[in-house]
């Protein structure tokens, strides 16, 4: 914890002065906030007492900061605090998409509304049936009200929120509109848990398919074996049995077995960064993924901007709350080779993630003086992209998964036909002529 001496406004426009100890610069503008105090300057004050105080170092004004509810910033920082890193990360159960999307709707209701975080994690914690998501929540409002921001509460539980979720209420948080980024990732959540059912109906289709192949070469043998001792749908039963004993059933164990594994392993929170690669490089995803990505950063650097954040800072925050792990790489990478001096119109240009028409609607805002404008029109134009795309990667899944299924079941019905025709063929016509 660090001490910091402070002059802030109450809401019948009376300065107040103090000192207080917190995490951060941004925590302590959180924690004033919810207390209706409108912060005008800070500054450390290591050593000092609680009391009126006066600032022995530079005074950063942070007037536009806000707390996670829905205060309006007066005139924002030109620098953002840094965020302490979180030493550990607590193991829990995995939190589903839809679950996310409701959490987040919810949230961003009640933040809009007022409700402090604290309050709100509580009452959000006290709603929900998952117990695991319940002590989540539980957990994270005790944080909350120990000083620590949303952001950071929500950084320890990286089973449940990733990291985009992570930095996307961070950077709300900073340019004071918390609520709105948690509607926004409610959004994002929504759209994943389509894709994600979409994807699982494939997996389906496909395990159930290729499992097919072995479970009708079963059925075929059992076939020959009940036409061999005549025995009907006794022998049937017990040819399946005994096929299942031999080649047909060691493939059907190590089919089962191998799809949990690399199951078991790939939803993994460690192998996220796996997924999003993958996901960034696939036909038709990538391109839906690359558009959700603009939007989610066009759209918080537009916030950013208008909140008065410095540049480069701004990009940071913006290019961690993209949902991709891949593409958030790639915007740090490229807002570390710049400098603060560097036009935001000279990065776009420079990166191989914005398409052309993007970028001359940035440059057009940076010559209009209308930057935040243009970032939110950039926004929207990326966002009608994300949700063509996205009908497009549903709709290449549903046929992928139709041909997948007339193919294998195409194949198993010849193999089962061939055998059945074989097998009545031997058993009858060439034992009566023999």
């Amino acid at each position: 914890m660090r001490r910091f001496s402070y002059l802030a406004v109450d809401r019948a426009g009376h300065e107040v002065s103090g000192v207080l100890d917190a995490v951060t610069e941004n925590d302590l503008v959180v924690r004033l906030s919810n207390q209706g105090l409108r912060l005008k300057s800070i500054a450390a004050a290591p050593g000092a007492q609680p009391g009126p105080s006066v600032s022995t170092s530079r005074v950063v004004p942070v007037s536009g900061l806000v707390a996670a509810n829905n205060s309006v910033p007066a005139a924002a920082p030109k620098t953002a605090p840094a965020v302490p890193t979180v030493s550990q990360s607590i193991r829990t159960k995995r939190a589903s998409a839809k679950d996310l999307m409701f959490l987040f709707t919810q949230l961003g209701t009640l933040l809009r509304s007022g409700i402090s975080p604290t309050a709100a994690l509580t009452e959000l914690a006290s709603r929900l049936a998952k117990s695991s998501l319940s002590n989540v929540l539980h957990e994270m409002s005790k944080r909350v009200a120990t000083g620590a921001t949303l952001a950071d509460s929500m950084a320890v539980y990286a089973d449940v929120f990733p990291p985009g979720t992570v930095k996307s209420v961070q950077a709300g948080e900073t340019g004071g509109y918390t609520w709105q980024a948690c509607e926004t990732l409610s959004e994002q959540f929504a759209s994943s848990h389509k894709m994600r059912w979409a994807v699982r109906l494939f997996r389906w289709v496909a395990v159930a398919g290729l499992l097919g192949v072995p479970v009708v070469f079963a059925i075929t043998l059992a076939l020959d074996y009940s036409f061999a001792t005549l025995s009907g749908l006794p022998g049937l039963v017990k040819g399946f049995g005994q096929a299942m004993l031999g080649p047909a059933g060691l493939a059907i164990l190590v089919m089962t077995a191998g799809y949990w594994v690399l199951r078991l392993c790939f939803v993994r929170t460690e192998a996220r960064a796996l997924r999003h690669k993958i996901g960034a490089h696939v036909p038709v995803f990538s391109a839906k993924a690359r558009a959700e990505c603009l939007a989610v950063f066009n759209w918080h650097l537009g916030k950013l901007s208008e909140a008065g954040i410095a540049p480069m800072t701004a990009w940071r925050l913006a290019g961690e709350s993209v949902p991709n792990e891949h593409f958030a790489g790639l915007f740090r990478e490229l807002g570390q080779r710049a400098t603060e001096s560097t036009k935001l119109s000279q990065l776009v240009r420079s990166s191989k993630v914005f398409p052309p028409e993007y970028c001359s609607v940035i440059e057009t805002g940076e010559l209009a003086g209308s930057l935040p404008a243009a970032l939110s029109q950039a926004s929207v134009l990326a966002n009608d992209s994300a949700s063509r795309y996205d009908k497009a990667s549903r709709t290449s899944l549903y046929l992928a998964y139709i041909a997948l299924f007339m193919v294998l079941g195409i194949t198993c019905g010849k193999m089962f036909y061939t055998a059945y025709v074989n097998s009545l063929i031997k058993h009858t016509v060439e034992e009566a002529e023999q």
